[in-house]
C-alpha cells in the first residue's frame, strides 16, 4: 500500500514507560474514564504526528458523534419519548428493533 501511494511509512511503538508518564494527561485531554490501552496507543500516534502535521483526521470519535454504537440509539429512543414524540418513537423503534441486523445479534444461544 505505500508503494500505491506514496505514503510515508511512520511505525509506533508505545511503551508502559511512556504510558505511565502520560497517563495523568491523557486522561486529562481524554476527560472521561476509559477502559483500555488503545487510548494510550493512540495518544503516542498524536505524539508522533504533531512532531510532522498541524492538522491530522485520524476518525476517532465518528462512531460517538453519529451515534454507531447501539448503546446510544437506546438513548436516543429515551430522548424521544421524554419529548413527548411518540410517532417517531413508534417509527424508529421498529426500524431498529425489526432490523435484521440487530435482530441476528440479540438471539441468545443456548448450548
Amino acid at each position: 500500500m505505500l508503494q500505491t501511494t506514496g505514503a510515508e511509512e511512520n511505525l509506533i511503538f508505545p511503551s508502559p514507560e511512556n504510558f505511565l508518564n502520560d497517563l495523568d494527561l491523557i486522561v486529562w485531554h481524554q476527560e472521561e474514564p476509559f477502559g483500555g490501552t488503545g487510548m494510550a496507543a493512540q495518544w503516542e500516534v498524536l505524539k508522533a504526528a504533531k512532531k510532522k502535521v498541524k492538522i491530522l483526521l485520524d476518525g476517532q470519535g465518528g462512531d460517538e458523534n453519529l451515534c454507531g454504537y447501539r448503546k446510544f440509539y437506546y438513548f436516543y429512543l429515551k430522548k424521544l419519548l421524554d419529548d413527548k414524540k411518540y410517532p417517531r418513537f413508534t417509527k424508529e423503534s421498529f426500524a431498529f428493533f425489526s432490523s435484521p441486523d440487530i435482530l441476528k445479534t440479540r438471539i441468545s444461544k443456548t448450548a
